[in-house]
């Protein structure tokens, strides 16, 4: 038998819609469920081969429409569900950040999987490619971290999931980002997280700026992520991939009364593991909470929210409802003032410390995660591991600001000390 679990009977969306379907499926005795095939309207629109039996349609335009799905077993026989009417309402015409992917239209693009990224050339992985371009091109999604804060430094993120079937619409589930509301997304193995950095080196002009490094982070075959750094070189016309032991880099910076150095850290392949830890899934900083906000996006030069633009792009499961994106919560920068003390003090203790400092991280005393009552991070007056030659120190001490020069503990690869000021 077979039944379609989700949407329920009368749902109703707004176009263009992203609908996602789930069915259940079961047979009789010891003989398999070879394929569930899904229909709208009585038009064919996908099929699933494995449970949990699920898809997602995207621009599902405005109408009436009913929804069936049909199991077919191991021995060819076959059932068809009830139907399921659903209405799609007219959109409020706001538009998306990225709606379709040039050329093809198909948001996956990725064709090498897992561990083959390790032994590549770089165009194969297609680093050579995002190293190249101004803007994301097809296959790779921009997105803005919105608690992350790195003094100095400009950070450009994209992600790009593999595409293990090579089929655009409808996605199925290893197609597609798990989301959590709260806790870490889910990625497929396959896919790749990119990072650009650029640094000013004129404090009395901002809009100067050295191309530093682009990341890459893959997450494997295995399931586990590794990491692979491409320094900039001095003229701009390509990057090089670093060996695995990384380097610094003292960068002259102008000021207004002559110069200061700067020393920058080129992360070697084990130190993104520092960060990058297992308790954390390996991905660090795309969730809910740091993509609920608007992105100007490259190409199209629409704001959008994130969220509901990946939503409307297919690359979300579960399928969330547009309305429902103003009820989440989200990180803010440190330096917000429209947003309170408190939220912003979370937000980047969330997003900057969060990663190691969680059950089944280190230092797990601690408790960063932005869901956990701050009664219960043990943060406030807490004590520390490691004193930093402050006499009676704590993790936080309310209101006290005259150990804030002593705190070089926890800052990410890159930005390091100010070699001049000391700072």
């Amino acid at each position: 038998m077979v039944a379609i679990t989700s949407p329920i009977s009368g749902a109703t969306f707004s176009a263009p819609a992203a609908l996602g379907i789930t069915a259940g499926a079961t047979s009789s005795g010891t003989v398999a469920i070879s394929k569930v095939d899904f229909f709208l309207g009585g038009n064919a629109v996908g099929t699933t081969t494995a449970a949990p039996y699920t898809m997602t349609l995207t621009n599902v335009q405005a109408g009436s429409y009913s929804l069936t799905a049909r199991a077919t077993d191991s021995t060819g026989l076959s059932t068809t569900s009830s139907a399921i009417p659903i209405t799609i309402n007219a959109g409020s015409g706001q538009a998306y950040g990225q709606d379709t992917r040039a050329p093809s239209g198909c948001v996956f693009k990725r064709t090498i999987s897992g561990d083959q990224y390790r032994h590549v050339s770089r165009d194969a992985l297609g680093a050579g490619r995002i190293l190249r371009r101004a803007v994301a091109d097809s296959g790779v999604n921009p997105g803005a971290l919105r608690g992350q804060f790195t003094a100095l430094v400009r950070q450009r993120a994209e992600v790009a999931v593999d595409d293990h079937s090579q089929q655009c619409s409808p996605y199925t589930g290893n197609q597609q980002i798990g989301l959590r509301r709260p806790g870490e997304w889910t990625f497929p193995n396959g896919t790749v997280f990119v990072k650009h950095f650029d640094l000013g080196i004129d404090d009395t002009n901002p809009a100067i700026k050295k191309r530093l490094e682009t990341r890459f982070l893959i997450r494997g075959s295995d399931g586990y992520v590794y990491g692979l750094t491409y320094k900039w070189r001095a003229d701009n016309s390509d990057a090089d991939l670093l060996s695995a032991s990384g380097s610094d880099e003292n960068i002259t910076i102008a000021t207004a009364t002559g110069t200061r150095t700067q020393v920058w850290h080129y992360p070697s392949q084990s130190e993104c593991l520092t960060c990058h830890t297992v308790a954390a899934g390996g991905v660090l900083g795309i969730k809910t909470r740091q993509l609920n906000g608007n992105l100007t996006y490259p190409g199209t030069s629409v704001a959008d929210n994130q969220l509901r633009t990946l939503n409307h792009l297919g690359l979300l499961n579960p399928v969330i409802q547009e309305s429902a994106i103003a009820g989440y919560s989200a990180l803010v920068n440190v330096n917000d003032t429209t947003s309170t003390l408190d939220n912003r003090f979370r937000s980047y203790i969330d997003s900057n410390c969060s990663n190691c400092h969680r059950p089944g991280g280190v230092n797990v005393q601690v408790d960063a995660r932005y869901d956990t009552p701050l009664s219960s991070q043990h943060i406030i007056n807490a004590a520390v591991t490691t004193n930093l030659g402050i006499t009676g120190a704590k993790v936080v001490v309310p209101q006290d600001t005259s150990a804030l020069h002593s705190l070089p503990a926890c800052q990410p690869a890159g930005l390091q000390q100010d070699a001049a000021a000391g700072a």
